[in-house]
């Protein structure tokens, strides 16, 4: 109400940025991320969840439910107008985290196209493929290790790939299926990271494909 009193010129447009925060955490069913102060609220593992973040060096602190400890605490640059994701995963013996920037390909997407990226986040040892549909193995999706900030921000540029609906299909190096998902939609113009999550030792928690929608700059 009260910006509804200020001329347009006397207006001084919030320095702001976009997070996605992910919660990929096999040890705890739910996750609480803090900026600076702020508390989000909570995040169920295997989901994720949008925020506005003011720009400058932020403290980003994770706790899960049932905890006080913090398991991530970690001081991130924010830049306005910009859109980043915050990838938590591990166990509590080594939570995991990394950043990554979130950008627009370089060259406009077709209209029949999507843009796709892929993190291995899984607790696993070898590493990992991923095949969409019948497509040709994309390189960059092939033989990755679990991911750390280093291979992340590598990784973290989105692939124009032909959109349309596909099952997905996770390998281990010798070829052998570790993990399924079905009738995954990637629309035209959408961008998504498609990630491996979960430990094939854990019932409660088992190697699963996840699809985020993420928005871009």
């Amino acid at each position: 109400m009260l910006s509804g009193c200020l001329k347009d010129d006397e207006y001084t447009p919030v320095p702001v940025a976009g997070l996605t925060m992910v919660n990929g955490f096999t040890d705890d069913q739910g996750l609480i991320f803090y900026i600076g102060q702020r508390a989000v609220e909570p995040l169920m593992y295997r989901t994720f969840a949008g925020v506005n973040v003011l720009e400058g060096n932020r403290n980003m602190m994770v706790r899960s439910l049932n905890s006080r400890e913090s398991l991530i605490d970690t001081t991130v640059t924010i830049m306005d107008s910009t859109y980043y994701s915050s990838f938590v995963f591990g166990v509590s013996d080594q939570p995991k985290h990394f950043i990554t920037e979130d950008k627009a390909v370089e060259s406009s997407l077709e209209n029949n196209e999507a843009a796709i990226r892929f993190f291995n986040a899984a607790e696993l040892d070898g590493n990992v493929s991923l095949q969409i549909g019948s497509q040709d193995l994309e390189p960059s999706f092939q033989n990755r290790p679990v991911d750390n900030q280093v291979s992340a921000t590598e990784h973290q540029d989105f692939l124009a790939k032909t959109s349309g609906t596909f099952t997905l299909t996770a390998k281990d190096a010798s070829g052998n299926t570790l993990a399924t998902r079905e009738s995954v939609k990637l629309e035209a113009g959408g961008y998504y990271t498609l990630i491996l999550l979960g430990d094939p030792n854990n019932d409660s928690t088992p190697l699963y494909i996840g699809v985020i929608g993420q928005a871009v700059n």
